[in-house]
């Protein structure tokens, strides 16, 4: 997908932002053009080779329609028939692999799983302090995440972060 300047776009890594310039670039003798992400939450600016955007997972934000099924998720109010495979495998697993399960989810892009991985964990911290690598992850899926929930909102940054907080202290 090809985005313009001003598109709002995931890097998934990092989390949401928007094209604030496309640059072509010459890298080690090979000229490339390149999207220059503005990430606000994280006060980063990224630049990601056009032609490798898709392959890094560079996509749209979710649609405003699907911001109620990840507060649904995030809340504990997912039914059990659509909660994915990898939760159910993620409370089996030992701390290594749950840390890589995670990661590789983080690292997929998609929004649900992101939604999965911040309320498990929230649930998880409740019941035994999280470890480090796992405090790890979920600061870094729950700012992924808030980022986007952010820009779709058009609220201001704390009143979105004091909407998440408050689903997240009620979660079940």
């Amino acid at each position: 997908m090809m985005y313009q300047i001003g598109d709002k776009v995931v890097y998934p890594l990092h989390g949401a932002g928007w094209v604030e310039a496309i640059e072509n670039r010459e890298v080690a003798g090979r000229s490339r053009s390149y999207y220059v992400l503005n990430l606000p939450f994280n006060d980063l600016r990224v630049m990601v080779p056009q032609e490798e955007a898709e392959k890094i997972g560079l996509r749209d934000l979710m649609p405003p329609e699907a911001t109620n099924k990840v507060l649904q998720i995030l809340e504990g109010r997912q039914p059990e028939a659509e909660m994915s495979q990898t939760v159910r495998k993620l409370n089996l697993e030992k701390w290594n692999n749950r840390f890589r399960l995670q990661m590789s989810r983080i690292k997929n892009g998609n929004v649900f799983e992101l939604a999965e991985i911040v309320h498990g964990l929230t649930l998880r911290d409740r019941a035994k302090q999280l470890s480090g690598g796992e405090r790890k992850i979920f600061e870094q899926a729950r700012e992924i995440l808030f980022s986007e929930l952010w820009l779709i909102s058009n609220d201001s940054q704390p009143e979105t972060a004091d909407r998440i907080k408050n689903i997240l202290s009620m979660a079940n």
